[in-house]
Protein backbone atom coordinates (compact mmCIF):
# COMPACT_ATOMS: atom_id res chain seq x y z
CA UNK A 1 0.00 0.00 0.00
CA UNK A 2 1.87 3.05 -1.46
CA UNK A 3 0.03 5.75 1.82
CA UNK A 4 1.28 2.91 4.18
CA UNK A 5 5.11 3.17 2.55
CA UNK A 6 4.44 7.10 2.05
CA UNK A 7 3.89 7.36 5.98
CA UNK A 8 6.46 5.30 7.32
CA UNK A 9 9.59 7.48 4.83
CA UNK A 10 8.21 10.42 6.00
CA UNK A 11 8.06 9.33 10.03
CA UNK A 12 11.69 8.01 9.19
CA UNK A 13 13.19 11.21 8.05
CA UNK A 14 10.77 12.96 10.68
CA UNK A 15 9.41 15.69 8.37
CA UNK A 16 5.97 16.24 10.38
CA UNK A 17 4.21 18.13 7.64
CA UNK A 18 4.31 15.34 5.17
CA UNK A 19 4.00 12.62 7.53
CA UNK A 20 0.98 14.41 8.67
CA UNK A 21 -0.48 14.93 4.97
CA UNK A 22 0.37 10.89 4.41
CA UNK A 23 -1.62 9.98 7.42
CA UNK A 24 -4.44 11.61 6.14
CA UNK A 25 -4.61 10.06 2.84
CA UNK A 26 -4.12 6.60 4.27
CA UNK A 27 -6.62 6.97 6.88
CA UNK A 28 -9.10 8.52 4.01
CA UNK A 29 -7.88 5.54 1.54
CA UNK A 30 -8.83 2.94 4.44
CA UNK A 31 -12.44 4.58 4.86
CA UNK A 32 -12.95 4.55 1.29
CA UNK A 33 -12.09 0.67 1.25
CA UNK A 34 -13.89 -0.28 4.34
CA UNK A 35 -16.88 1.95 2.84
CA UNK A 36 -16.95 0.00 -1.19
CA UNK A 37 -16.30 -3.81 0.49
CA UNK A 38 -18.85 -3.07 3.39
CA UNK A 39 -15.63 -4.36 6.20
CA UNK A 40 -16.40 -4.55 10.01
CA UNK A 41 -13.53 -5.43 11.85
CA UNK A 42 -12.57 -8.16 13.53
CA UNK A 43 -11.55 -8.61 17.09
CA UNK A 44 -7.41 -8.31 16.27
CA UNK A 45 -7.82 -5.34 13.91
CA UNK A 46 -9.00 -2.98 16.53
CA UNK A 47 -5.35 -3.21 18.24
CA UNK A 48 -4.42 -1.76 14.46
CA UNK A 49 -7.04 0.66 14.83
CA UNK A 50 -6.11 1.98 18.16
CA UNK A 51 -2.39 1.92 17.02
CA UNK A 52 -3.73 4.02 13.66
CA UNK A 53 -5.23 6.47 15.99
CA UNK A 54 -2.40 6.74 18.41
CA UNK A 55 0.00 8.16 15.03
CA UNK A 56 -2.52 10.71 14.01
CA UNK A 57 -2.95 11.73 17.84
CA UNK A 58 0.66 11.96 18.00
CA UNK A 59 0.88 13.56 14.76
CA UNK A 60 -1.62 16.40 15.42
CA UNK A 61 0.04 17.08 18.39
CA UNK A 62 3.22 17.90 16.53
CA UNK A 63 5.16 15.44 18.43
CA UNK A 64 6.97 13.48 15.20
CA UNK A 65 9.29 11.11 18.26
CA UNK A 66 5.93 9.45 19.80
CA UNK A 67 4.32 9.35 15.72
CA UNK A 68 7.72 6.94 14.86
CA UNK A 69 7.26 5.12 18.63
CA UNK A 70 3.50 4.75 17.39
CA UNK A 71 4.29 4.12 14.25
CA UNK A 72 6.59 1.10 15.42
CA UNK A 73 4.31 -0.68 17.53
CA UNK A 74 1.39 -0.32 14.77
CA UNK A 75 3.95 -2.57 12.78
CA UNK A 76 4.90 -4.82 15.38
CA UNK A 77 0.83 -5.13 15.74
CA UNK A 78 0.71 -5.19 12.06
CA UNK A 79 3.14 -8.75 12.50
CA UNK A 80 1.68 -10.50 15.28
CA UNK A 81 -1.71 -10.15 13.57
CA UNK A 82 -0.73 -11.26 10.51
CA UNK A 83 1.18 -14.17 11.77
CA UNK A 84 -2.32 -14.95 14.11
CA UNK A 85 -4.38 -14.91 10.77
CA UNK A 86 -2.43 -16.31 8.57
CA UNK A 87 0.33 -18.52 10.38
CA UNK A 88 -0.98 -20.41 12.54
CA UNK A 89 -3.77 -21.98 11.47
CA UNK A 90 -1.99 -22.71 7.82
CA UNK A 91 0.97 -23.66 9.30
CA UNK A 92 2.75 -20.83 7.55
CA UNK A 93 3.63 -17.14 7.42
CA UNK A 94 2.68 -14.15 5.19
CA UNK A 95 5.20 -11.28 5.05
CA UNK A 96 4.49 -8.00 4.60
CA UNK A 97 6.80 -5.41 3.23
CA UNK A 98 6.32 -1.62 3.43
Amino acid sequence: MKDFSTLKTDLSSGNLTTAQQAYTTLTQDLQNVQQTQGTQQAGGSSQIATDLAAVGTALQSGNITSAQSAFATLMQDLGSSTAATYGSSTGSSVNITV
